[in-house]
């Protein structure tokens, strides 16, 4: 399985140990983006903002992870770990999300 990750703001100058398959590449999607969550170190976070966001044009990379479980739990450990409901994903191979 192919799986791709969104990433805006620090994520893609700043991927840490996320394992990603060569650089960000640009097109992909618009979202809304806004500066709307302060992190749990004080900082003020960009994330997708239905109400307030600007669309901001995202960028995307393959994931080294084939396991979508995987991939979550890689992004999760990323973003120092958020709950896993909170790190959307689509699956068009089982049509969930």
């Amino acid at each position: 399985m192919n799986i791709a990750i969104l990433g805006w703001g620090s994520l893609i100058w700043d991927k840490r140990d996320l394992p990603i398959v060569g650089d960000w590449q640009a097109g992909g999607p618009v979202l809304p983006i806004e500066f709307s969550r302060v992190s749990g170190d004080g900082r003020l976070t960009l994330v997708i903002d239905e109400q307030n966001g600007a669309d901001v044009t995202t960028r995307y990379a393959r994931s080294e992870r084939v396991n979508l479980s995987e991939a979550v739990a890689s992004l999760q450990k990323r973003e120092n770990n958020p709950p896993k409901e909170r790190i959307g994903f689509v699956n068009l191979v089982s049509n969930t999300e």
